[in-house]
């Protein structure tokens, strides 16, 4: 302080051209003194006003940085309150359906109650309907069998009618081939008494083979009619047709030869198969003739 207060006097002292007293001098010091601090002090002051005006424009900027995302967020609410406002009224739409909804649901449980008592009803009925059903399946199968009971009773007596009708003729279809094993047999008695019996073996076993086709002819016969008057069930199976005809007409042969009919039969190559029952088409074959 003190060289600072040399230097100023020196500086005083060389800037007045003119001689002052010591008294002078020292009030004119100190004038300049005071000037050099009140020089300090603005100086301080403007640099402290510069440094409130830097932080004063930082603050500025930040409050313009602030304003604009002041801005941004005030539009941004803008568009929460607008997208708010369209949830909003979506959301009373979906409420108001939702509400139709529910009320349709009531209406749809109340029928479904009502469907399921009439459906519990429409069983019950229907439970009525097959006991009533059933018994009437077997009341219809009852008559079926006595229908098919009667039915094989019909045709069994129109087989013993037919029989009847053939008496004459089967009688007299077993007496040829009797006669004919009487008149064989005969033969070889007769060969034997005549004592040619060693001579003559090939005679007596023809003699005696062709008696036994003459038996085997009269037990086909005799089968044929215990077959034909057996009482069977009318079953259906493959039938061969020709033999079926064959039997019926060795049945009537000795009717149709009464009566002077021919018949004669055109036999197609092969077995001719039909669907049928053995006995009831031969009882239809003899029927015809």
């Amino acid at each position: 302080m003190a060289l600072m207060d040399g230097m100023s006097q020196n500086a005083v002292q060389t800037a007045i051209p003119f001689s002052l007293s010591g008294e002078e001098l020292e009030q004119f010091h100190q004038a300049y003194l005071g000037v050099l601090e009140q020089k300090q002090a603005l100086e301080m002051r403007v640099r402290k006003s510069e440094e409130r005006r830097r932080a004063l424009m930082h603050i500025l900027s930040d409050l313009n940085t602030l304003n604009r995302k002041l801005v941004d967020q005030r539009k941004a609410m803008i568009h929460i309150l607008a997208d708010y406002e369209q949830d909003r009224s979506r959301l009373a739409r979906q409420t108001e359906r939702l509400d139709n909804s529910r009320r349709a649901l009531l209406h749809i449980l109340q029928d479904s109650h009502q469907s399921n008592l009439r459906l519990e009803n429409s069983r019950k009925a229907m439970i009525h309907i097959m006991r009533d059903l059933k018994e009437t399946t077997e009341e219809v199968q009852r008559r079926e069998q006595e229908l098919r009971e009667k039915q094989e009773q019909l045709v069994q007596a129109g087989k013993l009618a037919t029989l009847g009708e053939l008496t004459t003729g089967v009688a007299h279809e077993l007496n040829n081939p009797l006669n004919n094993i009487g008149l064989f047999v005969g033969n070889v008695i007769d060969l034997i008494e005549l004592g040619t019996a060693d001579t003559d073996k090939q005679r007596i076993l023809r003699e005696l083979t062709s008696a036994m086709q003459q038996v085997r002819k009269a037990t086909e016969i005799i089968s044929h009619l215990r077959t034909f008057g057996r009482v069977a069930s009318v079953s259906q199976e493959p039938v061969e047709i020709i033999q079926v005809i064959r039997r019926s007409l060795s049945l009537m042969q000795e009717q149709l030869r009464l009566r002077q009919i021919e018949v004669r039969i055109q036999i197609p190559a092969g077995e001719v198969l039909v669907i049928g029952n053995a006995i009831q088409l031969e009882q239809v074959f003899i029927n015809l003739l």
